[in-house]
């Protein structure tokens, strides 16, 4: 169990951090789809909403390492 355990506790951050880069390239690559097949303003709203997911996706990313960095450290009772 201590090697599972061990596992699941390095994997989360690497997890995360793959999902990240995942999403926000994405986005990039559907942005720059969009430019260069439309003129430029069309694609604006789709970029707009790139933005906003990138920033909740970074959000996530740090609540969650956050919680899990909180969660493996333990603190003594006083």
């Amino acid at each position: 169990f201590v090697i599972i355990e061990l596992l699941s506790h390095l994997s989360r951050p690497v997890t995360l951090a793959l999902r990240l880069f995942a999403n926000m390239t994405g986005g990039e690559l559907i942005s720059i789809v969009l430019i260069t097949l439309v003129p430029f303003l069309i694609p604006m709203p789709v970029m707009l909403i790139h933005l906003i997911a990138v920033f909740l996706q970074t959000y996530v990313f740090v609540v969650l390492t956050t919680v899990y960095i909180a969660g493996a450290i333990t603190h003594a009772e006083h």
